[in-house]
């Protein structure tokens, strides 16, 4: 697929994630004849505060096809593709459910439920949510895996209370 200069306009992006896990990038508009599939891996670029948005979708010799800027630039198919990718290859852990959190020598363990199931996390005791610009919190652990509330109101009643310690209240 030749790509001379990548383009913000995400509309015409297909994206397809294969039995084998791998993510097939395409687009419906490609100069090329017909429409041909790429392979492709995604790369977080920046802020790691938003690890939703700002991914690079690059080729297997590490050459960037297209820039996303926000999930919300693609169609609703494309979109449903990438987040799936993403959860499968375990680049943001969703939280569902927050079971207990309990402090141990200089850390934090959190058992968790997730979209991908129930884990165990451990965060140091100086580590704190963040917050994101769009509310959600985003925790990072001590193996730099990121997990994901994406909104407080819709945790359970005791998960609130759980997280309420460590949220400040400005």
């Amino acid at each position: 697929m030749k790509l001379d200069k990548i383009s913000n306009d995400l509309e015409d992006v297909k994206l397809r994630l294969a039995s084998d896990g791998r993510l097939w990038f395409s687009r419906v508009s490609d100069p090329d004849a017909g429409v041909r599939e790429v392979a492709v891996q995604v790369r977080r670029c920046f802020p790691w505060s938003q690890p939703l948005a700002w991914l690079s979708l690059r080729d297997d010799d590490g050459k960037e096809l297209t820039l996303i800027e926000s999930l919300e630039m693609l169609n609703e198919v494309a979109k449903r593709e990438l987040l799936r990718a993403l959860d499968e290859a375990s680049f943001v852990f969703l939280v569902e459910e927050i079971l207990s959190v309990e402090e141990e020598f200089e850390l934090r363990q959190w058992r968790i439920r997730t979209r991908q199931g129930e884990r165990l996390l451990q965060t140091r005791m100086n580590a704190w949510p963040r917050e994101l610009a769009d509310g959600s919190l985003l925790i990072q652990d001590v193996a730099n895996d990121l997990y994901v509330i994406p909104a407080i109101a819709k945790l359970d009643r005791e998960s609130q209370k759980r997280l309420w310690a460590f949220l400040d209240d400005d």
